[in-house]
């Protein structure tokens, strides 16, 4: 039997700490790696989940934990629920700066697997960690700031009374049901709701100056603890008045995962389209 080692490495434009809370929180390894219920890093913890290619078999996975050195090292099991053999994969990460992590994967022990089943291949673990780590856990850890620009023939007031009434106009761009709540003055919070009523995001209005100038900071939490600081998702409006009556609106929403920027983008184009038909 060929001992076989499997190595992969990523450098993400990402803090070392962020890294490894997509590594090791149960509610952001679920946005970008497997459906796991529960995860703990803790020597000895367990944990499961299914997965497999899309229209193919699905494979229940059972880990433990076998070493833990935050933020820097963790490892566990890997094996397949009704197939001998068991494997090992180790996440290590480096700081390579304060806004750069190094990770190194290394998944030995595969060679215990069942050699009939392709599924169990070298080759059909390099294109899985490939993906998860050169695409899923990249687009999860790093970010992006949407920008956008749009000329609107109208006058900044009026575009202004557009930005701060987004229930009439633009905020349904964002969901058919949702519902922000605000007194629009500096300092009051901002809250996003769905049909059901459950917030989506809440923040606070940190400018407020109008026609000119709005900036809007948010929490990580949609339900913050006590003295929980803002996040450094901020939303941003700054309105230009031409002297010909017109006003150049122009926004910037970000820091945002770029596994969500795209969407989020398409969605900030349609924003400015109905504030632009609405004030003209």
């Amino acid at each position: 039997m060929n001992h076989q080692v499997l190595v992969f490495e990523r450098t993400y434009e990402a803090p070392i700490d962020k890294v490894w809370s997509a590594l090791t929180n149960a509610k952001h390894m679920r946005q970008w790696y497997f459906d796991i219920s529960e995860f703990r890093p803790e020597i000895g913890f367990t944990f499961e989940f299914t997965a497999g290619p899309e229209g193919g078999t699905r494979y229940r996975h059972i880990c433990e934990v076998t070493a833990c050195i935050p933020p820097e090292k963790l490892s566990y099991t890997w094996r397949y629920e009704g197939f001998p053999g068991n494997s090992e994969v180790t996440f290590e990460l480096f700081a390579e700066s304060e806004r750069e992590t190094r990770l190194k994967l290394t998944h030995t022990g595969i060679e215990s697997f069942p050699n009939d089943d392709p599924a169990f291949a070298a080759s059909s673990f390099t294109e899985g960690w490939n993906h998860i780590t050169g695409a899923s856990l990249r687009n999860f850890v790093e970010t992006d700031v949407i920008s956008k620009q749009i000329n609107i023939e109208a006058a900044a007031a009026r575009v202004w009374e557009i930005l701060v009434n987004p229930n009439e106009h633009w905020g349904p761009v964002f969901g058919s049901e949702t519902l922000v709540r605000s007194d629009w003055r500096p300092g009051s919070n901002i809250t996003w709701t769905d049909a059901n009523g459950d917030i989506g995001a809440l923040g606070i209005i940190n400018k407020f100056d109008p026609p000119a100038n709005l900036e809007l900071r948010y929490y990580d939490e949609v339900e913050p603890k006590p003295g929980d600081s803002l996040g450094a998702y901020t939303e941003r409006f700054e309105l230009e008045a031409g002297s010909d009556g017109t006003t150049v609106l122009t926004i910037a929403a970000g820091p945002i995962e770029k596994m969500h920027a795209g969407a989020h983008a398409k969605m900030w184009d349609d924003a400015l389209r109905v504030i632009k038909k609405a004030a003209e």
